[in-house]
């Protein structure tokens, strides 16, 4: 079982005595599914792949999963994907009350978000106080690409009483990221795409869907010059009404030609660029002394003091995708005290060694200030399996935590692979949420959901 998998896993040198679970943190917590594990398996019929993008706990301690479904059609080689939703019970059982296709217990799949595109995928869940759920992501391939919102009811019907019959669509536009301000107001982050150029973007919606006219052109603002191309992967709004989004930018360099930096922004509450913030509310930048042409920010947090935490990657030396994590002061500054003492504001983190890529999936910090971060990466010929580890509140990583501060399971373990793609904390216990093709003859991949125990100091009210 996975449990027993784990044991051997953390097991410190040949002949020492396995960690016992539950003991520390970032190990499996056997109370939550089986023996710490939930999996929604695809029926092979209605649903051949199931993944996870994005992951919230709700005030219940339930669990809301989104991603998407893909479907095999005989004869064809183009994907079928349509957004999803899993609701779990606290205890990490699955809701099989929400669901609505009768071969997959559980699982709720979306409408035809926008007719004859093959890729519909949902990639941000926020939770409303009324119990009713936003939903954000993108369709395109074999059709106009859209972004779109989408407002559920608590029973995981579409309200008709939001956009148009519980859906707001944007063209051209792909959506990554969806914030609440305190007024109600949605903002969603992504790009705009045309031909050579993808500009990033923000865009703000009333409760009802409609554009907010005091918001950019016609409720969306393009970020950067005309000509430079950028995406915003994840953003926050701070509790006076600000926005602080991160991603990436294209811009000039005298080696490459261009590069590809970290670019965080921050806007006003009026939509305005934060003149206190970096350059004119925003800033582009790499590590110190770092040469790499492809960097990029893929999660953030925001503390009450303003510092921005992200979770970003670059390339190194050997063109190989590396994490890592960074802070800003509240003006755009690195923040010095933060990361590894050789490269004040950061912290480069070594893991998975031989992938070619590894990206930082999903990013929380914990009451103490402590960050967990799921992380997604790719081995040829090596096998993948979940992934997260745990900073202290400086940057440092937790040696209370997993293994030296990293956890690592496989979850497929007869199988082909598994891949942690989303988190969230579930009273102060990180809840990783990914793919996992479990069986070697099979297609089929599942929906895994695991919990990690931590010291059961942390409540749900504290955490991002």
């Amino acid at each position: 079982m996975v449990r027993r998998y784990l044991s051997v896993l953390f097991c410190v040198a040949a002949g020492a005595a396995p960690l016992a679970v539950g003991a520390a943190d970032g190990v499996l917590d056997p109370s939550f599914g089986t023996d710490g594990a939930t999996f929604v398996v695809p029926d092979g019929v209605e649903g051949h792949e199931l993944r996870a993008n994005a992951a919230v706990t709700l005030p219940d301690g339930s669990v809301l999963v989104g991603g998407s479904r893909n479907k095999f059609i005989n004869g064809s080689p183009d994907p079928h994907m349509r957004g999803t939703l899993v609701h779990l019970r606290a205890d990490g059982a699955v809701d099989t009350d929400f669901g609505n296709i009768p071969g997959i217990p559980g699982l709720r799949v979306l409408p035809d978000i926008q007719p004859g595109t093959q890729m519909q995928i949902v990639e941000a869940v926020v939770p409303l106080e009324d119990g009713s759920i936003l939903l954000a992501g993108s369709a395109e391939a074999f059709g106009p690409l859209t972004g779109f919102i989408v407002k559920l009811g608590a029973d995981g019907n579409l309200d008709p009483a939001f956009g148009e019959d519980g859906i707001v669509r944007v063209t051209g536009t792909y959506v990554h990221a969806l914030g609440v301000d305190d007024q109600g107001r949605i903002v969603a982050a992504g790009e705009r795409s045309s031909p050579g150029l993808d500009r990033a973007i923000l865009a703000r919606f009333d409760g009802s869907g409609q554009p907010d006219p005091g918001f950019g052109t016609d409720g969306i603002v393009a970020l950067g010059a005309e000509d430079e191309s950028g995406y915003l992967r994840t953003l926050a709004i701070t509790g006076d009404g600000a926005i602080v989004a991160g991603g990436m930018a294209a811009v000039p360099d005298e080696i490459f030609g261009s590069i590809y930096t970290f670019l965080i922004v921050r806007l006003g509450a009026d939509g305005q660029p934060d003149a206190g913030f970096g350059e004119n509310g925003r800033r582009t930048f790499v590590l110190p002394a770092n040469t790499s042409p492809y960097n990029g920010v893929n999660r953030l947090v925001v503390d009450a003091g303003g510092r921005i935490v992200f979770g970003g990657y670059y390339q190194d030396d050997a063109s190989e995708v590396q994490v890592v994590f960074g802070r800003l002061t509240a003006d755009g500054s690195d923040d010095a005290t933060f990361g590894d003492p050789a490269m004040p504001g950061y912290r480069p983190v070594a893991l998975a060694t031989g992938a070619w890529n590894r990206y930082v999936s999903g990013l929380a910090r914990q009451s103490d200030g402590k960050l967990v971060a799921s992380i997604t990466y790719a081995i040829p010929d090596v096998r993948q399996g979940f992934m997260a580890v745990r900073l202290d509140a400086d940057g440092a990583l937790d040696g209370g935590f997993g293994q030296d501060g990293v956890f690592q399971l496989d979850l497929a373990p007869s199988g082909i692979y598994s891949d942690s793609t989303a988190l969230t904390l579930q009273g102060g216990r990180a809840v990783l949420a990914g793919a996992s093709q479990r069986a070697t003859g099979s297609r089929l991949v599942d929906l895994g959901i695991v919990r990690l125990e931590n010291d059961g100091i942390f409540t749900a009210r504290f955490d991002d």
